[in-house]
């Protein structure tokens, strides 16, 4: 044998292939598309979680006080440290918290982040790469009332550069108008949901000088011991921390990812292994001819060897394209999700390991296949003899398919424990899948049933190829199951939240404004029939006795929205307050009838005492949780001046909430409506992009009992090529045995669908047994769905390739047969 026949020979077989190659090569491309998409969607994720550490954090260490914002004077004891070598550079900037943001009349959106910076230094680590900007990131916000929001905030709000929206709804300071300087594309955290501005902005929108509540530093060449820093009083998060944290997200993520790509890499092999078999088992002739003519055990074993080598080339390409599709739609999918700033970046190295991973894949599952082949004497395939079964070689066959896959499955979860963990563990859930189905599925198509001769031959050609069927079997009822689970526990959050966080009744609508547009806002609302307002006022305030103490929020009357008393009572006078629980503790101490000096930004002055404590309650988020000293509305009034924020809480008609915020973008500009409507989209959004990514996954596992089905029907046509021919041959229509094959494959849709909903149904019983808060039930409706779908998909994939094998001549097929 010369070294330009094999690969001619090879390519020759596998142009004559015809549909059995597309078989086996859309086995191949399953399995690779399967990991390279989750592995390069792991890459984004790890590319964007496990950063430098000084980029998540923004630099070496972050210093803090603990719950209290930095005063000038710890400001001036940082800028004594860098004096000295100590910090060899910092940057101040906000808490970070939660705010709203609307656009003109628009819906409001709840937003994740809104950090104020110093744009002379931020950021000490990484960039913040900007989109079609000319300036730099601190040119653009220097100027106060400018911010960058990240490319997802633009995005969903429909914002672009010089546009202006409202921030406000956080819980101090009130609603301002900004304008957007740039759109930022990454950060260098690479968190979304994001406003950054000017810590110039930041204390116009809190109205005190005291906001800043963190340093990011970078360490000198003598750095201070952790200890020396707590005894300072400093709160010291290092960048190590971070990394550890982070490092076991990523490590988690890659394992669930790299492993259920490892799945379908496998359910992928199995197909392709039963192809080669049929292949194999079509060839006898041939094999024995080439024995015949001198060819030895090892040039079958080449020769087969290099035409399965030549299938895993074109399934690895076709795969490694695919996935690289499939990963930028999960990428898509999982940004909607969460808001970190995934990179869109594809990894050439991971595309060429797929090409590998495809060649080896196909060699490997079809090993075992090539060398039975070339092991049988040619008398015995001349004469058709039955092939003795050398269990021995097959064991052993075995154990080397096995230790190869591993080995394969090693190198690309990057660890010989995880790999051979999670083919040890797919091949046992595989196993004890197929004994478990198995056992109901053959006792449902067994059990004699007066039914018609379509429908009873089906259920006995259903019995003929038990292995391919039972692995297409449980490659749907994996999709059933991993996709009903996911919508019907995401329908249960669904109701809990509707019926639970947004109550139909009651208030439905809260308005954030300024004291100084507080009157237009209240006379807007009565004229809008806003009904059973309540009204709540924050200002910003100075507490020397308790420096955690930021705010206050001055109260109407009996209303003390969120709270629950939990020591003492609400007196309802002018000096008196309520003041969290958490003070009752160290280092605090407060007690009631202990009296705190308040003072505002601008020197005003209160004094008041404490009545009794609260703690707050768990109701709907329309109803502003109250922060800090709650006190009486002329107290919190001579405290926050012009500058307070004032909340109005109401009830209005469902229709009205339209017509309501245009009349407030007219009147009181500077105010932010959140209404239930909105808060409602918001979480609709979160679960409906959650429910896409779940089933985008699950969906491999559909895809892959599709593709293990077209396999089998394909397999089975070659099989029943005879019988097909015969049947056609005493008078069966082309379309009656067509309807025989899709009721055949509509069985096993229907019970990988009845087995799967009912898998669900019984693990939400030992949940709800479990854990009886989860209250987990099914929707009576989601079951036929899947289970309609189940079906759909194994009766598309039978007709589809069936169609063409139904449609032949049968005295072509009986000659071809003889």
């Amino acid at each position: 044998m010369n070294a330009a026949f094999a690969p001619r020979y090879a390519s020759r077989n596998l142009l004559r292939g015809g549909q059995r190659t597309l078989l086996a090569t859309a086995c191949v491309g399953f399995g690779v598309m399967s990991v390279v998409g989750l592995q390069l969607l792991s890459s984004m994720i790890a590319a964007s979680i496990a950063l430098d550490p000084r980029f998540v954090l923004g630099g070496d260490a972050s210093l803090s006080r603990g719950d209290r914002a930095l005063t000038a004077g710890d400001v001036e004891e940082i800028e004594r440290m860098r004096a000295h070598g100590t910090i060899a550079a910092y940057t101040l900037t906000t808490p970070g918290e939660g705010a709203l943001l609307q656009h003109g009349s628009g819906p409001s959106y709840v937003l994740g982040r809104a950090l104020g910076v110093d744009p002379a230094t931020f950021p000490l680590v990484g960039d913040v790469r900007l989109g079609n900007a000319a300036a730099g990131f601190g040119r653009l916000i220097a100027e106060p009332g400018t911010a960058v929001i990240t490319r997802d905030v633009a995005d969903k709000m429909g914002l672009a550069a010089g546009d202006e929206f409202t921030l406000g709804g956080g819980p101090q300071g009130a609603p301002a108008r900004l304008r957007v300087a740039g759109i930022a594309e990454l950060t260098p955290d690479r968190q979304g949901d994001t406003v950054l501005y000017s810590l110039a902005t930041a204390r116009k929108l809190a109205g005190r000088e005291d906001v800043a509540g963190s340093a990011q530093v970078l360490w000198g060449k003598a750095p201070p011991t952790p200890k020396t820093l707590a005894a300072a009083g400093w709160t010291v998060t290092s960048s190590a921390e971070i990394a550890k944290k982070r490092a076991r997200v990523v490590d988690l993520f890659g394992m669930m990812l790299k492993g259920a790509g490892l799945l379908g890499l496998l359910l992928g092999g199995i197909g392709m292994a039963n192809t080669m078999q049929v292949l194999l088992a079509r060839r006898k002739l041939e094999i024995a001819t080439l024995k015949t003519l001198g060819y030895e055990r090892g040039h079958l074993v080449l020769l087969f060897g290099l035409e399965t080598g030549m299938l895993g080339v074109i399934g690895g390409l076709i795969g490694a394209a695919a996935g690289a599709g499939l990963s930028y739609w999960l990428r898509l999918l999982l940004g909607r999700v969460g808001p970190i700033m995934l990179g869109t970046a594809i990894d050439p190295r991971v595309l060429a390991g797929g090409v590998a991973t495809g060649i080896a894949t196909a060699v490997i599952f079809g090993l075992y296949a090539i060398v039975r082949a070339s092991a049988v004497r040619p008398s015995t395939l001349l004469r058709d003899l039955p092939v003795p079964k050398a269990w021995g070689e097959a064991a052993v066959l075995y154990a080397a398919l096995g230790a190869l896959f591993s080995a394969l499955a090693a190198m690309i979860m990057g660890s010989v424990l995880y790999g051979v963990g999670v083919v040890a563990a797919g091949v046992a859930g595989l196993v004890l899948l197929m004994m478990l189905l198995g056992a109901g599925f053959f006792a449902v198509v067994a059990v004699p049933l007066p039914l018609s001769s379509l429908v009873a031959l089906a259920r006995r050609n259903l019995r003929r190829q038990p292995v391919q069927t039972l692995v297409a079997l449980v490659a749907l009822f994996c999709g059933v199951f991993t996709i009903g689970f996911a919508a019907a526990t995401i329908s249960n959050g669904r109701h809990r939240l509707a019926t639970q966080e947004l109550p139909s009744g009651g208030y439905n609508v809260t308005v954030y404004t300024s004291q100084a547009s507080a009157g237009r806002v209240s006379s807007l609302l009565e004229r809008e029939g806003v009904k059973e307002v309540e009204r709540f006022m924050t200002a910003p305030v100075i507490a020397p006795q308790i420096p955690v103490l930021r705010v206050v929020t001055g109260c109407d009357g009996d209303r003390t929205g969120t709270v629950r008393i939990v020591d003492g009572a609400w007196e309802k006078k002018v000096g008196t307050a309520l003041a969290p629980a958490r003070l009752r503790g160290e280092p605090w101490r407060l007690t009631k009838g202990g009296v705190i000096e308040l003072s505002s930004p601008a020197g005003e002055r209160a004094r008041v005492s404490i009545t009794g404590f609260y703690d707050l309650n768990r109701v709907s988020p329309l109803v502003p949780r109250l922060a800090g000293l709650i006190v009486d509305q002329e107290t919190a009034l001579r405290l926050g001046g012009q500058g307070a924020q004032v909340n109005f809480t109401g009830r209005v008609e469902e229709r009205q909430l339209g017509e309501l915020a245009q009349a407030l973008q007219r009147g009181a500009p500077d105010a932010v409506v959140l209404s239930r409507a909105d808060l409602e989209s918001a979480m609709q959004g979160i679960i409906e992009n959650l429910f896409a990514f779940v089933v985008a996954i699950a969906g491999l596992a559909l895809v892959a009992g599709g593709v293990l089905i077209a396999n089998s029907v394909g397999l089975a046509m070659l099989d029943r090529r005879r019988e097909m021919g015969i049947f056609k041959a005493i008078g069966y229509s082309s379309a009656r045995i067509l309807t025989g094959i899709a009721i055949e494959y509509a069985l096993l849709g229907l019970v990988a669908g009845i087995a799967g909903m009912g898998a669900v149904a019984l693990a939400f019983r030992v949940i709800d047994h479990l854990r009886p808060a989860a209250q987990l039930a099914l929707d009576p409706m989601q079951a036929p769905v899947m289970i309609a779908v189940a079906m759909a998909i194994a009766f598309a994939s039978a007709l589809a390739v069936a169609w063409r094998p139904t449609h032949a001549r049968p005295l072509e097929v009986l000659r071809q047969e003889g």
